[in-house]
């Protein structure tokens, strides 16, 4: 009957899209209007430009290639990051391969994490929610974070393997006598000095994965990689080469005993054993509840690994995160996390580790698809120990506390069917050190988004601050350009509007454009050094 003809009609389009090619181009550029002290100076090699080009050519899953290339502003050549890669599957004995760029995804993501993860947010049950397994090509502007090799995989039955190797450069600050002292991970190579550390190391990464599922309620998995840095030597004078290696293995677990989820990673890494592990409860469809414990030594491969780290730091801590996710009744969602957490290192100055606590409320209200409103609440308090020295020279605990209060109330209101609006007000509290100080901040915007036609989307957004510190600073996610993600940081008093204009041209072809203008009323100049500006509009 119908129902027949529309499955057939499905099943036809699906095939038609498996075997048909198809290609994808995205150019971008943008550039800051007025010039920084440092194009005048002569300290940047190349212009303004930020320019950015990415290609996709795929023919359904059997065929994928990938490139992409970036310049930064001030870098010289468009090729300066150049990233692709080329994916096969549908190969016999369903292997799957990627030649170029790729990142592994596998477990909860403590030896192979992908890119950056999760964050703490509204979204309180979202840290649990990783259940990576594959090759993802690595194609992004991230110039750190990423193979460059060849990978391959398949899986027969309840059994998948992946097999990779990767050799690639690095850049790093190396000291006069040929000692690691960080990697570069800016991406940035305008100045002599950044030059100078561009591909001073190399990366050769080998490892393997094997999982095996049991239908929906099992997934176990084990993964080693073996990663060696080593020092190279550019030139007369410099040091003789140097290689560290270090061999990780994990053991990844996925339990799913309905109403409850297990989960759970432990890495075998030597003395400090990173791990996490976690329940989540789901009792009903309106309830979900989730309780994890972690702990990540102070380590450098895992530095930014999971989305529990405190802040957007992705420092290494311990702590136990207890989430709950309600729907009290149609269209009033209540959510909040506490996150109790102690860092695995001191922070900068300070000789003893911190400890906090990290919670949030968040209540939504959205009763038609014309109106929502959201109330939120995050606190943040930090007890770190104090630098002070004893009569004999050891370092005594203090009591400082930072602490960080932000009240957010935001509306969403559809006034019309190409008419969208957007108000957000938020209040920020802040206690930066020991002495009771307490600074303030205050943001309110105002969003506006207009269809005129079904070609033409225009979107815009006005925007005051004022703060009386960096430490009561504000972040705000803007909106931009297809494939470009902002969080503007807001300190200082000013203002800030951007207009977005975007134009499908055809089915094919569309174009986009961003005009922002942001000004700070308290300082004469924006910036210092070589990014110096001549006034304090941007």
């Amino acid at each position: 009957g119908d129902d027949d003809l529309e499955r057939e009609g499905d099943a036809g389009r699906e095939y038609h899209r498996r075997q048909n090619w198809s290609v994808q181009w995205r150019g971008k550029t943008s550039a800051v209007l007025q010039e920084p002290a440092g194009y005048s100076r002569g300290t940047y090699a190349g212009d303004r430009m930020k320019i950015y080009q990415r290609l996709s050519v795929r023919k359904g899953s059997a065929f994928q290639f990938k490139m992409l290339m970036e310049k930064d502003p001030g870098e010289t050549a468009l090729t300066d990051f150049v990233s692709g890669a080329v994916s096969v599957g549908n190969l016999p004995g369903a292997v799957r391969m990627v030649a170029g760029d790729f990142r592994i995804r596998a477990g909860q993501g403590l030896l192979f994490g992908g890119a950056r993860s999760f964050g703490k947010g509204a979204a309180v049950i979202e840290p649990t929610l990783r259940d990576g397994w594959g090759i993802p090509e690595g194609i992004s502007s991230d110039e750190v974070n990423f193979f460059r090799g060849l990978a391959a995989g398949t899986g027969v039955g309840p059994v998948s393997v992946i097999l990779f190797g990767s050799v690639r450069t690095l850049s790093a600050h190396i000291s006069t006598e040929g000692d690691l002292r960080g990697i570069d991970e800016s991406g940035y190579h305008r100045t002599a000095t950044e030059l100078d550390r561009r591909d001073r190391l190399t990366n050769r990464s080998f490892g393997g994965l094997f999982r095996v599922l049991a239908g929906d309620w099992l997934a176990a998995g084990v993964n080693v990689l073996r990663s060696s840095l080593s020092v190279r030597e550019t030139g007369e004078g410099r040091p003789a080469p140097s290689t560290a290696t270090t061999r990780r293995g994990s053991i990844d677990l996925r339990i799913g005993l309905p109403p409850f989820t297990i989960i759970g990673e432990v890495v075998l890494a030597g003395a400090e054993v990173p791990w996490i592990a976690g329940i989540l409860f789901v009792p009903s469809e309106k309830t979900r509840i989730v309780i994890v414990r972690r702990f990540y030594p102070a380590m450098p491969e895992f530095r930014r690994t999971f989305g529990f780290a405190d802040g957007s730091t992705g420092q290494n801590e311990a702590g136990t995160y207890l989430g709950a996710g309600i729907s009290i009744y149609p269209g009033l969602i209540a959510a909040g996390y506490l996150d109790l957490f102690s860092s695995s290192a001191p922070e900068p100055g300070a000789f003893f580790p911190p400890v906090g606590i990290d919670r949030l409320i968040s209540i939504r209200y959205i009763p038609s698809k014309r109106f929502g409103i959201e109330t939120r609440y995050r606190s943040r308090t930090v007890e770190v120990a104090g630098n002070e020295v004893s009569g004999a020279g050891l370092p005594t605990p203090g009591n400082g506390v930072k602490r960080e209060d932000k009240y957010r109330c935001e509306v969403h209101w559809k006034p019309a069917e190409r008419l969208t609006c957007r108000f957000r007000l938020e209040y920020s509290v802040a206690s930066p050190g020991t002495k009771g100080e307490t600074d303030r901040g205050s943001m309110v915007f105002a969003d506006l988004t207009l269809e005129p036609s079904r070609a033409v989307t225009i979107h815009s957004r006005l925007q005051l601050f004022g703060t009386d510190s960096y430490a009561s600073r504000i972040y705000t996610m803007e909106a931009d350009l297809p494939g470009t993600l902002t969080n503007a940081v807001l300190s200082g008093e000013g203002s800030r509007w951007y207009l977005i204009c975007a134009w499908r041209l055809s089915e094919h072809v569309r174009f986009s454009m961003k005009y922002s203008r942001f000004r700070r009323d308290d300082l004469r100049k924006i910036g210092s050094g070589a990014d110096e500006l001549p006034s304090n509009i941007v």
